[in-house]
């Protein structure tokens, strides 16, 4: 039987792409800026209580722009995926590879391995469990070879199998409309053998119509979609 708690409000903000900043009390945290869209909220970056997340080096999740952040804030801390060179950041920086477990003042971070590049990370601080995938999904792509899509497939469950247990108050999960009808199969079985209080989809490339398929889905009443770039939503967790 899960423990219950008390509610915690939190204020999520969709930036761009796989980019949220997301506030928990006075807890700020940013996922994955890329450096378009909306910007990050000057105040969060300069809060005491900041930590910026980056999965991976793809351009979609990242910028090095976020390296700068420490010269400004010498309270916050960057949490980067060890693939991501980290020059001049200095001790701010924790790198992170797959299958770790960070411990920061008043927050923790462990680490799966990306069915692509880099991590996903589990994080919680605030009494709140916040997932955010990076690009570990369900990569199932027409035209790759049927044991390439097998394997995929495989590894994918296997990591999120890891999770089984977890009590996730916030998912950030792939919806990738190139991937046709296998779109929704990661968030499926996340949602399946996982399970999130509300999940926010991600990397839709700028074509949120394919988000019109989670409304199908048996878990549609916990799905919040925020789709344009600066779009909040304010939640209980």
């Amino acid at each position: 039987m899960k423990e219950e708690k008390g509610s915690v409000q939190a204020e999520v903000r969709y930036l761009h792409q796989s980019g949220f900043e997301l506030w928990i009390g006075e807890r700020y945290l940013l996922f994955d800026y890329d450096g378009a869209g909306t910007r990050p909220d000057p105040r969060g970056l300069m809060s005491e209580r900041a930590v910026v997340f980056a999965s991976h080096r793809h351009g979609d999740h990242f910028t090095e722009e976020v390296l700068s952040y420490p010269r400004r804030n010498s309270a916050l801390t960057l949490v980067l995926s060890d693939d991501i060179r980290a020059e001049g950041a200095g001790e701010h920086v924790r790198r992170v590879a797959p299958r770790e477990v960070l411990s920061l003042p008043g927050l923790m971070v462990r680490t799966l391995r990306s069915t692509d590049e880099g991590v996903a990370f589990l994080v919680r601080t605030e009494g709140v469990t916040v997932y955010h995938a990076g690009d570990l999904n369900w990569w199932h792509w027409e035209g790759e070879p049927e044991e390439w899509n097998r394997k995929m497939a495989e590894d994918y469950r296997a990591e999120i199998d890891t999770l089984a247990g977890e009590r996730i108050d916030l998912a950030f999960l792939p919806v990738d409309g190139r991937l046709g009808e296998a779109a929704t199969w990661g968030a499926d079985y996340f949602m399946e053998r996982v399970g999130a209080r509300f999940l926010i989809p991600m990397h839709f490339w700028d074509s949120p119509a394919v988000l019109e398929k989670l409304r199908r889905r048996p878990y549609a009443a916990q799905v919040c979609s925020i789709t344009v770039p600066g779009e909040f939503a304010k939640l209980e967790l």
